[in-house]
């Protein structure tokens, strides 16, 4: 069994890890590592593990991630993270992977891997792979790498780091580069996909509109606003609506008041949707840059705006 251990660096108050547009780097971590957990899982006979906060809302402390690597008896480390050069608007550019210092051959045969698949996905600049005295190299007892994707602050790289979909696509790269270099394979049967189902009720309206099953379609009616929202399955979801975030709701069930989120009659304004990839539109507008996972602070990490009712909603 192969133990990866994953690290989104920082959380997401941590002081000084944002960009000009006060984007947190930690937001840009975690959407590399959830896409890197969920193309792992393709793979057999792996486990893996987050050592930072999966909401973000705590910037776990270095040693408590180093101890609970070592103390799992990792395979790998991957520290992930996103650059800055000074927190000003810059042409400075690329994505470079450290090993620590000194002859490693495992952790330097991961980092030539890992490198070089993420390289071709963010398509910036190659700053190469280098030698760094971070702690989570220097006193982790597996191959450990960490990685900076690009810079913040960099108005060439922060066109990738907010392209979601791309950055998706950069965490199975790296997914791919940790199974090159640990031997894994994939299922021999891929899984069926995981189908969606969803509805909403638009403000004003008695009935719920038809369920939405395809990932092509979306629930809503352009104009209208939305107060309540049901999801088929083991799926946990929660809105904002009337100045709050509700609580969470798993599933549904049209009995029951907990059995939906929303407040009938109060339209809803955003959406956190576990383990999902999904956006909103605001009413009358273009879609919002989709959202994959959720947390509980930046505003990356829901679809939709604070006071701004949203008209549609699509899931994948």
């Amino acid at each position: 069994m192969a133990k990866i251990v994953l690290d989104a660096g920082h959380g997401i108050s941590t002081p000084g890890k944002r960009s000009p547009a006060d984007e947190r780097e930690w937001t840009f971590n975690d959407r590399v590592a959830v896409a890197c957990e969920n193309k792992l899982n393709t793979y057999t006979n792996v486990e893996v593990m987050r050592v930072d906060d999966r909401t973000g809302a705590t910037d776990v402390s270095l040693d408590n991630r180093v101890e609970s690597a070592n103390n799992w008896n990792a395979d790998c480390y991957i520290s992930i993270h996103h650059n800055a050069l000074n927190g000003v608007w810059g042409n400075h550019s690329g994505t470079e992977t450290y090993t620590y210092n000194g002859s490693l051959p495992g952790s330097e045969a991961l980092a030539s891997e890992v490198h070089s698949h993420i390289l071709s996905t963010y398509g910036l600049t190659d700053r190469g792979i280098k030698k760094g005295d971070f702690q989570v190299l220097r006193e982790t007892s597996m191959d450990a790498i960490l990685i900076e994707g690009g810079f913040m602050d960099s108005t060439i790289d922060i066109e990738v780091l907010r392209n979601i979909e791309q950055m998706i696509k950069v965490g199975e790269s790296l997914a791919m580069g940790i199974a090159a270099h640990l031997g894994l394979s994939e299922n021999a049967v891929e899984p069926e996909p995981t189908t969606i189902k969803y509805r909403v009720k638009a403000l004003g309206d008695n009935d719920y509109l038809p369920w939405v099953i395809s990932t092509n379609d979306y629930a809503g009616i352009i104009g209208k606003k939305i107060d309540a929202i049901q999801i088929e399955g083991d799926i946990t979801y929660q809105v904002y609506t009337a100045g709050k975030w509700l609580s969470w709701v798993t599933g549904y069930n049209t009995s029951d008041s907990n059995g939906y989120a929303g407040i009938h009659g109060k339209s809803i304004d955003c959406i956190r949707i576990k383990n999902r990839t999904y956006r909103v539109s605001p009413v009358n507008d273009d879609y919002l840059p989709w959202v994959t996972h959720y947390n509980t602070i930046d505003s990356n990490g829901y679809a939709g705006i604070k006071g701004d009712p949203f008209d549609r909603l699509q899931i994948q």
